[in-house]
């Protein structure tokens, strides 16, 4: 467990930190969060990116102080997209 949580930090790129998880909080399943996301092109490559209230969800979930620091912003991402 130890060799794959090492292999699944932060990834850096030009474009910023990528952090790919191995669970997600807040009873998010592959099936809801297939239901729950959406495919996009990031760098030539096809991924699957969850919705903004699903990823507000599981901020909330986790409960951990870097969390619960975004999730103002991404309510104010929400409510801006909302006008």
């Amino acid at each position: 467990m130890r060799k794959l949580m090492a292999a699944l930090q932060p990834l850096k790129s030009d474009a910023g930190a990528l952090d790919p998880v191995i669970e997600i909080p807040g009873g998010f399943d592959y099936e809801v969060l297939r239901k729950r996301s959406t495919v996009v092109d990031l760098f030539g490559l096809r991924c699957r990116v969850m919705d903004l209230e699903a990823l507000i969800e599981s901020k909330i979930a986790a409960g951990r102080p870097k969390d619960l620091e975004v999730i103002a912003e991404l309510q104010t991402i929400r409510e801006e997209r909302g006008r």
